[in-house]
């Protein structure tokens, strides 16, 4: 593929590319790490004079790996690594933010109906909010004792010097010393019967 886009007829007046946060670099310390994406993107910059990368998350929070990104359109710019308050990248006449509402038809007319966002108020019949409350709690109260109980486990059974220095015992012995499970968690409510 790579010997098709570098062939001389294989330039063109605007690439686009959907999806375009998928050619990320991504920094780790002093080492930054390429994507074969990200060299498709580098490639493809080469090509032609006009990029679309068109994509809802361009920026993943970490602002060396944005400008990584945009050195896709403008590596001059762009170019080398990010030094963290040196400088900020102003994207301003690279970057046009859409959002849906503002998307309008060839006529002028909007794109997409207003959304019209409200509260639905409901009675709560019997308590039920109450009661789910109740099972909530009950449920993180076991998840958290369950995992108390596995960590509790694992450090028992992780000491090398205790496990070499236990005497050998016959098969089925050691289940007589396991702590029983704990019982199932029952919250009742009204869809037990």
């Amino acid at each position: 593929m790579q010997q098709k886009l570098q062939a001389p007829e294989g330039r063109w007046d605007l690439i686009v590319c959907d999806e375009a946060h998928k050619m990320s670099a991504t920094v780790f310390g002093a080492e930054t790490k390429y994507t074969k994406r990200y060299g498709l993107g580098q490639v493809l910059s080469t090509l032609t004079r006009h990029s679309l990368l068109m994509t809802a998350t361009p920026h993943n929070g970490k602002e060396e790996d944005f400008q990584l990104f945009m050195a896709l359109l403008d590596g001059d710019r762009f170019e080398g690594h990010f030094r963290d308050g040196v400088r900020v990248a102003d994207v301003s006449d690279l970057m046009r933010r859409m959002v849906r509402e503002n998307l309008l038809k060839f006529d002028g007319t909007p794109l997409f109906p207003e959304r019209i966002a409200y509260t639905v108020r409901y009675r709560d019949p019997a308590g039920a909010g109450r009661e789910l409350a109740i099972a909530m709690d009950a449920l993180s109260r076991s998840t958290s004792s369950a995992r108390r109980e596995m960590l509790d486990y694992a450090s028992r059974t992780m000491r090398p010097s205790s496990r070499l220095a236990t005497p050998w015992r016959p098969p089925g012995h050691s289940r007589t010393n396991q702590p029983r499970s704990s019982p199932t968690l029952q919250v009742p409510g009204p869809w037990m019967s």
